[in-house]
């Protein structure tokens, strides 16, 4: 409703929800479409009222399922999703396994397949306050279901399951579908799909034992059977029978040696086996005179040998060794080394060293710095000796480091530190920390503007660091409209600005209407000077004056005279009359005079470039010449000298002849 206390309202104005200008309206309408709404008015004497704005929604928000409809009972994961006309919809649900209803953080809530099994409930409220009724789905997924199986032929087992998005572990470990298992005890097995749900099946396997062969009893052992198990390989031993016992006989008689006994030899019938009986006493060597098998050294013994006329078997000895006899050979110290004697065998020169004496040293110079010391490295210096040159090298001790010290004050979040930074190498460290102030929050608000939410929160004194607790709904803009009536340069259009921040936005754009101009010419151009011409618009106060280039003279020949040989030529411009006179005779003299002009110049550098040519020519031929000369190639090097020569005449001629050359191009220009 619009009214005015004084002159009265003129017209209500209104733009309905998604228009984009305003229409009359009549006050006190009933207006019912949902969405938003802004209204004017103008009152009898002109004055605009503000903008206000209002939104309508009526309409509960809706929600919608993902697979299936509400109500139903649902084997996999699913989403539900809440909208509204308008917007601002806040989605709440109940899981299966709670007792209370929660917000959701988005227009939407997935329910994934390893959830609870139960009743899921869902509602949503708009901005408005409508609130949709409330939906519930039932989520009901079973645990897979699998069948154990044990094979025909012994006490393997094996599980199998069709579910698909199955995984099952046997005794802690990955089990795959259908593997046989064959270790013998208890095992329990868990099955458990992808909504993880899952069955725990327990089974136990015993030994499977089967004859496995068997052995017939020997002279000293028994007879039995052996069983092993199919699945392990276990075995144990059954059906024993007694051991046969030994049947011997003499088999073979061996006569008595030098070292060895005589005996006979007792073989078993039926599994060999073998004894010596019947003991005949070894009849002893007979040896001849000993002789010498290796002779002995100063460090080794010798061998002697005996050997028996009956077996050829022999004894040995051994011969002691002789000894050495030493020479005695003095070595004199050095600087570095030691003296000593040498005592060499003169049989077989074996030596040893003995009376050492101990090095004359060094007799060392100045001290000498080759690496200065670091904070964190040590530097080097040496000195040398004088008899022997060598150099006794020792570490310099590192400096250590020189630090400063600088303070960082801890603030709210960051602690403070001593810093230690090292004034020769910039290494450093810090210490002494301090713990941080922590923030010093104070109550701010901060208004809302028309686009901006504003907020009711804590700001730290210190820092500045913020937090919100609770939003404040931007106020949207206040707009005022205005028309704007279109120019030849500029466009027209209704002009929107709000009131409270002054944003802006334009409607019914029209184009500029671009200027209808109007000319003359103010000053007419000639050959030589310029001329004006004048624009002018018939709709706008827009002029310009804008300059016509001169066109020039437009000569032609009028006339031609000959006088004393020298060819005359008038030419006249045929707008304005201007005319000059042409000479043709005297067009060499002048080309002829300006080329000789320009050669007398220059002329004085000429010797200079004859100079520079020549000298390079003799560094090129004297290079070529002497490597000629060095390759003994003389006939080629005395060509080079004729050529050289022949190249200083050539470099001199041209010289000579560029006056003439110079010339004959003035005349050809001419």
């Amino acid at each position: 409703v619009a009214s005015d206390a004084a002159s009265g309202v003129k017209t209500v104005y209104v733009k309905m929800p998604g228009a984009s200008s305003y229409t009359t309206y009549t006050s006190g309408t009933q207006l019912t479409t949902n969405g938003t709404y802004s209204f004017y008015c103008v009152d009898n004497v002109g004055n605009q009222s503000s903008t206000v704005t209002i939104s309508l929604d009526n309409t509960k928000p809706t929600l919608s399922l993902s697979k299936g409809n509400f109500g139903d009972t649902l084997n996999d994961g699913f989403t539900v999703t809440a909208s509204d006309n308008i917007g601002g919809t806040v989605l709440y649900y109940k899981k299966a396994d709670s007792q209370y209803f929660v917000q959701s953080t988005s227009t939407s809530v997935t329910i994934l397949k390893s959830e609870a099994n139960g009743t899921y409930q869902f509602y949503a409220v708009d901005g408005y306050g409508n609130q949709s009724a409330t939906y519930s789905v039932t989520l009901n997924i079973a645990a897979p279901v699998a069948t154990i199986v044990r094979a025909s032929d012994g006490n393997k087992v094996c599980v199998i399951w069709t579910d698909n998005n199955c995984t099952a572990t046997l005794n802690g470990e990955s089990y795959v579908n259908g593997s046989w298992i064959s270790v013998e005890g208890n095992h329990t097995l868990v099955l458990t799909n992808d909504a993880k749900r899952s069955n725990t099946y327990t089974f136990t396997i015993d030994h499977y034992y089967k004859e496995y062969k068997v052995v017939d009893a020997t002279c000293t052992a028994q007879g039995y059977t052996t069983y092993k198990c199919d699945n392990c390989g276990n075995t144990y031993n059954a059906n024993f029978t007694n051991a046969l016992g030994h049947n011997y006989i003499v088999t073979k008689v061996v006569d008595s040696t030098c070292t060895a006994e005589g005996y006979s030899v007792y073989v078993c019938t039926r599994c060999g086996d073998t004894y010596n009986d019947d003991v005949v006493v070894a009849n002893g060597h007979a040896y001849a005179s000993w002789y010498v098998v290796k002779e002995a050294t100063c460090t080794e013994t010798g061998i002697k040998r005996k050997d028996c006329v009956s077996c050829g078997g022999y004894e040995t000895a051994t011969i002691e060794a002789t000894g050495h006899n030493y020479v005695a050979t003095v070595t004199k110290p050095t600087c570095t080394a030691r003296g000593y004697t040498t005592q060499t065998c003169s049989r077989c020169s074996d030596s040893y060293v003995e009376n050492y004496v101990v090095p004359n040293g060094h007799e060392y110079g100045v001290w000498r710095t080759t690496l200065q010391p670091t904070c964190t490295a040590n530097g080097s210096r040496y000195k040398t000796c004088y008899d022997c040159s060598y150099k006794y090298v020792e570490a310099i001790a590192a400096l250590g480091h020189s630090y400063e010290v600088e303070v960082t004050e801890p603030n709210c979040v960051d602690k403070g530190y001593t810093t230690h930074i090292c004034s020769r190498c910039g290494s450093g460290y810090n210490d002494t920390f301090v713990d941080a102030l922590g923030h010093n929050y104070e109550a701010i608000r901060v208004e809302p503007t028309c686009t901006e939410e504003g907020y009711i929160g804590q700001c730290c004194a210190r820092c500045a660091d913020t937090y919100k607790t609770s939003m404040i709904k931007a106020t949207g803009h206040d707009y005022v409209e205005s028309y704007i009536p279109v120019t030849c340069e500029e466009e027209g259009c209704v002009l929107h600005i709000c009131l409270d921040c002054q944003y802006e936005y334009r409607t019914d754009i029209v184009s500029p209407s671009g200027h209808s101009l109007e000319t003359y010419v103010l000053l007419a151009a000639n050959c030589t000077e310029n001329g004006e011409r004048f624009y002018g618009c018939t709709k706008c106060n827009y002029e310009t004056i804008e300059e016509i280039p001169c066109h020039g003279h437009n000569y032609e020949i009028t006339d031609v005279e000959t006088a004393d040989g020298n060819i005359i030529r008038t030419y006249a411009c045929i707008i304005c009359a201007d005319s000059y006179d042409q000479e043709l005779g005297e067009q060499y003299e002048k080309v002829s005079n300006y080329v000789t002009y320009l050669f007398d110049e220059y002329s004085p550098y000429m010797v200079w470039v004859f100079l520079a040519t020549a000298g390079v020519w003799s560094i090129a031929m004297g290079i070529a010449i002497i490597i000629a000369n060095k390759n003994e190639d003389k006939v080629k090097a005395k060509k080079m000298l004729v050529n050289y020569g022949i190249g200083l005449v050539v470099i001199f001629a041209i010289l000579v002849a560029v006056p003439y050359l110079v010339q004959g191009i003035a005349l050809l220009v001419t």
